[in-house]
């Protein structure tokens, strides 16, 4: 069901006192209590009614009509108890109770059948989590332990039902890489042990009714693959070798056949005038000349990475995705990469346990996770515009290890992993493999006044990074809701001009999280 927030009315014509109707909080302490209410407590059932009055009060009376029923009692009040409420709101804003986590929601674990509870959980984990035509896909499976073929499941918002796509001959799925409207998978260690050959995976929605996948079992000599790339029509992937070799290989016909471009393994990441290619040594490839370069980039496991491309640069960070560590977050600019720079650390996430990374409508998303109990883990998600800002979207609590995430249909969701905890062979997760939605906290809304025939200003309140939507009617007797525009920000704070509002008698709002 969509999340609905509080309705707000008022009446068209210039600036004035208002007169506010507020259902008493729970706390009953007045005046301070209720703009506690307004701005602080997250009830999805608040209600709100603001109707205009043509006045010439003061601008003390205006404010005190705002926030309060009445006029002309609320000013008296006010000369004598202004000090005194100030303080009281002081004391009560500094004593403001933590706000209730976000609700996980288990929408199930499609993995029990063939990865039973008991048993190593590290098949089970989902190593990633990708949203592509419309559908969630979810990547798992053990290739230190041999645990293919491995399905490619998917999550299309129905209900609890998972759907199994396709079977990898792949011990393991350990990312998706979404380029150019199709879905790769890169053979990170295959199940036929003859020939000894390393595999990519295609997903192309035109390929045939529905979309199809394709294999392209041609990577000769290889080993294990984790990355692969487009640019400027081309197909770039990586292979290790039996014989502890590498190489960077490039192709123009989608991975019929490969050449060689380097002897090291290499992450092709696109951007967009060059190819970076990652590696022992790194390089810019333009599509004709290769470039050494040599950013400082702070390097972990290379496998490991987590990336994104945001704005002209590049987020990253190396999280091990079996361990609950401290996990630096980095990014760097195109112009520092081709310079030879040096990385910036996101200070915002010094000491934080980084779990993964996305982009999204120019938003960027980052996942934290830490031990809440012995049996819970807490996960907080974060959104910025410019990755200087950031504000908390969500924090919620789940019982397994917060591992990665994805915005699936405007909510949240984490597909949960399993720690090492000192047992190689058998890594520690009940909860792994399963996927929890994220059902934001209840938004709220503010209305500041409509200037002479402007009409009126929306302010939503609601989960940072989400997109609500915002309806207006002019009657309660027999409402119309219309759609008068969509709002999406970081800070889950965002205006939106009601052009009609000074066009009607009285108007009403309210906000839907669908």
């Amino acid at each position: 069901m969509p999340l609905r927030s509080l309705w707000l009315t008022g009446s068209s014509g210039c600036a004035g006192r208002y007169r506010t109707r507020v259902r008493p909080s729970p706390f009953g302490l007045g005046l301070g209590t209720r703009l506690f209410s307004i701005a602080w407590k997250n009830r999805a059932a608040f209600f709100h009614g603001v109707e205009k009055r043509l006045c010439a009060r003061t601008k003390l009376g205006n404010v005190g009509g705002m926030m309060a029923a009445g006029g002309a009692w609320l000013w008296r009040r006010a000369r004598g108890c202004l000090l005194v409420g100030f303080w009281l709101l002081v004391l009560m804003l500094a004593s403001v109770p933590a706000v209730a986590d976000d609700v996980a929601v288990k929408i199930g674990n499609p993995l029990l059948a063939k990865f039973p509870v008991g048993g190593d959980a590290r098949p089970r984990s989902i190593w990633d989590l990708q949203v592509f035509n419309d559908k969630l896909y979810l990547a798992h499976g053990d290739y230190w332990n041999n645990a293919g073929p491995i399905d490619v499941w998917t999550y299309q918002g129905d209900g609890t039902n998972f759907v199994k796509e396709y079977t990898t001959q792949e011990e393991m799925i350990w990312d998706f890489f979404v380029q150019d409207d199709l879905l790769f998978i890169p053979g990170v260690d295959s199940v036929e042990e003859s020939p000894i050959r390393a595999n990519i995976y295609v997903q192309d929605p035109q390929n045939g009714p529905g979309g199809g996948w394709t294999r392209r079992a041609t990577l000769t000599g290889g080993v294990h693959s984790y990355d692969v790339a487009l640019f400027q029509n081309r197909l770039f992937t990586s292979m290790t070798m039996e014989n502890q070799q590498a190489r960077t290989l490039v192709s123009t016909d989608m991975g019929a056949s490969w050449s060689v471009l380097l002897q090291q393994y290499s992450a092709p990441i696109p951007f967009a005038d060059f190819l970076f290619l990652q590696g022992p040594t790194n390089y810019v490839y333009d599509g004709s000349q290769l470039t050494a370069v040599t950013p400082q980039l702070h390097v972990s496991q290379l496998s490991m990475a987590r990336r994104v491309r945001v704005g002209d640069g590049l987020l990253y960070a190396y999280p091990v995705r079996y361990l609950l560590t401290p996990t630096p977050l980095y990014y760097i600019t195109a112009a520092q990469i081709q310079a030879s720079g040096a990385a910036t650390q996101l200070a915002a996430f010094a000491g934080t346990c980084v779990r993964d990374i996305l982009a999204h409508d120019g938003l960027c998303y980052v996942m934290t996770a830490e031990t809440n109990t012995t049996s819970t883990f807490r996960g907080r998600i974060y959104a910025s515009a410019d990755l200087t800002h950031w504000w908390q979207a969500s924090e919620f609590s789940v019982p397994g290890v917060p591992l990665s995430f994805e915005l699936y249909r405007n909510r949240f969701y984490v597909g949960l992993g399993s720690l090492f905890t000192g047992n190689w062979d058998k890594l520690v997760g009940p909860e792994a493999g399963s996927i929890w939605r994220i059902q934001p906290a209840a938004v709220e809304m503010a209305w500041v006044p409509a200037k002479e025939g402007v009409g009126g200003s929306v302010t939503v309140l609601g989960a940072a990074g989400l997109t609500l939507t915002v309806e207006a009617t002019s009657s309660l007797q027999d409402p119309q809701w219309e759609v008068i525009g969509t709002v999406q920000s970081a800070s889950g704070i965002a205006d939106l001009v009601d052009p009609d509002a000074a066009a009607h008698e009285a108007r009403y709002y309210r906000v839907i999280l669908e």
